[in-house]
């Protein structure tokens, strides 16, 4: 019965999300509430009570509400502060009401205040954004403080930080929150380097369990103080010993050693793997992709790495860390290795008297779903990753060399599920053997697979998204060198969201990545406008698939100068262009006649169609 309420409500907050209006009565149920349980305790209401009161009129409630440990609650929240800010950041919003708003007259919680505030302060009418700006500097300590023990978004936390938050007392708030983002602490880090704003982060362990990065260059800034160098050394050991959530752990049969490296050049990434059997272990370090070290028992280099690979009972660990990497491993040498068959999947031998039962579970900050399904690959048996979040549950379905099945409840095929399973967030997974017939509605491999799912996952991404989605911030050198460097450490499915829910900076960097099927998620955005189309026509730096893309789509290429700059481009395929060049005016076509640029097969063809148009060469 909870789980029936719970969907229920998570239902409710989607159709508020899309903009549903409340009918009437359910208006006057909530003005009921709001005086039923005015002055009363609100963390002893049920769920459902809560929700409603967050969509009511009492501010009060709904900043006490903002910290409620329940998820289905926090969401609530979330929503509703959505629509709050929207509401005043609207094009049609009334300017005297939005100046209200700066102002601080409006009754609101503390968090949505701060929300609205900080988008306010970046606004274009000048009265807006220096009411706003005089506003956030007149709060006070304690709504500062409330806010950021709030579940407040993390985006907004950077702002604060970078521009309204001066007191030390907040900056040392600012990171003990978990959602911390590592641009936000890199920034604080660079200008607060006291003892105690490096021990408050120092504690903060789920940031620097989800940030090498951040863990070690809190490691630099704290060499001189011998208890926070301790604490660190204690919490990365930790790490690797299987504290923590963000990670991949199981049975190395499923994919061997193979697979595990072919995840992470899938996104670049780097890693630690430990690797375990009875009194043994070792560790195995990858680098941007690639082995460049190894370790087991007291055996290194190429020696560790062989010996590891004569076991197939290991247990393994997946760990983004890089804090301890040993580099003992030449490329050539190691590429040897890993591509004898033992270092692929093995046939499963369960233990004498164990049940035979084997799996691997894991977190996506850790590997994504392109990432377990690429280390799959090779598989001897059919198996299932079940794939589990707040929004549902689903499972993918592969044997050796494809995928087989994907299925969602009320997604009517393979490739909307996996459409849906990608716009996710907090999910968990599941991969463990096929207990009988293994569904197979389809047979792709992991590439065409993804491939297929692309034009879907746009759809999913905005389904998910809050109506209010706050505007795009021109982003400032800085933060684009942030944005660029988040992108370098993130998966293949977290790469195609933000392809498809980011901004335009966020665009301009992927469309160039050089994974194909995130370069052409990009360009099939549905935010994406004209001007960027032309721009990407021109660039000789993204890949022929995106390219063939625009070519193919009607709406870009019935533009004259798309036509230009792709016939102008020669990453623009052969045929692609020949087809082009016809629609070309003469002036155009003699300047492409006389381009170095481009083949001299085009270059041709112009001289031809300027003789044909009548125009000599």
């Amino acid at each position: 019965m909870a789980d029936i309420e719970e969907n229920l409500i998570i239902e409710a907050m989607r159709l508020l999300d899309e903009g549903v209006t409340m009918s009437d009565r359910i208006s006057d149920e909530l003005a009921q509430l709001n005086e039923l349980f005015e002055g009363k305790d609100v963390y002893s209401l049920s769920v459902l009570d809560k929700v409603r009161l967050i969509f009511g009129e009492d501010a009060k409630a709904r900043e006490d509400l903002e910290i409620d440990s329940n998820p289905v609650v926090r969401k609530a929240v979330k929503v509703k502060i959505s629509k709050t800010v929207h509401k005043y950041l609207k094009a049609s919003a009334d300017r005297n009401l939005r100046i209200n708003a700066a102002q601080g007259r409006i009754p609101m919680s503390t968090t949505e205040k701060l929300v609205l505030l900080s988008y306010l302060s970046r606004d274009e009418d000048d009265e807006v954004r220096e009411a706003a700006k005089r506003t956030l500097e007149a709060l006070d300590v304690t709504t500062y403080r409330k806010g950021l023990d709030s579940d407040l978004n993390p985006a907004v936390t950077d702002f604060l930080v970078r521009e309204a938050i001066k007191e030390v007392s907040l900056i040392r708030a600012a990171c003990a929150t978990e959602s911390l983002l590592q641009e936000t602490a890199l920034y604080i880090l660079d200008h607060w380097k006291d003892e105690e704003t490096l021990r408050s982060m120092i504690y903060n362990t789920k940031l620097l369990e989800r940030s090498d990065a951040i863990s070690v260059r809190l490691y630099e800034l704290g060499a001189e103080y011998p208890s926070l160098k301790e604490r660190l050394e204690s919490f990365e050991e930790g790490l690797l010993a299987g504290d923590g959530t963000i990670k991949v752990e199981g049975d190395l049969s499923f994919c061997g050693v193979a697979g595990l490296i072919r995840a992470s050049q899938a996104s670049s990434r780097s890693a630690t793997v430990v690797v375990e059997r009875e009194q043994s272990s070792g560790h195995i370090y990858i680098l941007s992709g690639k082995v460049v070290g190894a370790v087991w028992d007291s055996l290194s280099g190429p020696e560790a790495l062989e010996q590891i690979l004569k076991h197939n009972d290991l247990k393994f660990r997946y760990v983004m860390r890089t804090h301890f990497h040993k580099k003992n491993l030449e490329p050539n040498d190691t590429e040897k290795i890993l591509a004898r068959p033992e270092a692929g999947s093995t046939t499963f031998q369960p233990a004498r008297g164990g049940s035979g039962f084997r799996a691997i579970s894991g977190h996506p900050e850790a590997m994504d779903l392109y990432g377990i399904l690429v280390a799959l690959d090779g598989s001897k048996e059919p198996v299932m990753v079940n794939v589990v979040c707040d929004e549902g549950t689903g499972n993918i379905f592969r044997d050796k060399l494809h995928i087989l099945h994907a299925d969602v409840r009320g997604k009517t095929d393979a490739y909307q599920a996996m459409a849906a399973m990608l716009s996710w967030t907090n999910i968990r997974f599941m991969v463990r053997d096929v207990q009988g017939v293994c569904p197979k509605s389809i047979e792709k491999t992991v590439n065409d697979f993804f491939a297929d799912t692309i034009p879907l996952v746009g759809d999913e991404v905005l389904r998910v998204t809050n109506p209010g989605q706050l505007p795009e911030w021109e982003l400032s050198e800085e933060e684009y060198n942030s944005l660029y460097n988040k992108i370098l450490h993130m998966g293949v499915a977290d790469k195609i969201k933000l392809a498809f829910s980011g901004n335009k900076e966020a665009r301009d960097l992927l469309v160039r990545d050089p994974i194909k099927m995130v370069a052409v998620a990009a360009v099939k955005s549905p935010k994406i406008r004209e001007s960027e189309i032309e721009a990407i026509s021109k660039s000789r730096s993204v890949c022929d698939d995106v390219l063939r893309h625009i070519a193919s789509t009607k709406e870009w290429v019935s533009s004259y100068s798309i036509k230009v700059n792709l016939c102008n481009n020669s990453k623009t395929p052969l045929p692609i262009t020949m087809k082009l060049i016809s629609h070309l005016r003469v002036p155009e076509l003699k300047k492409l006649a006389k381009s170095k640029n481009v083949p001299q097969a085009v270059a041709t063809q112009a001289r031809r169609l300027v003789e044909v148009k009548g125009d000599k060469y």
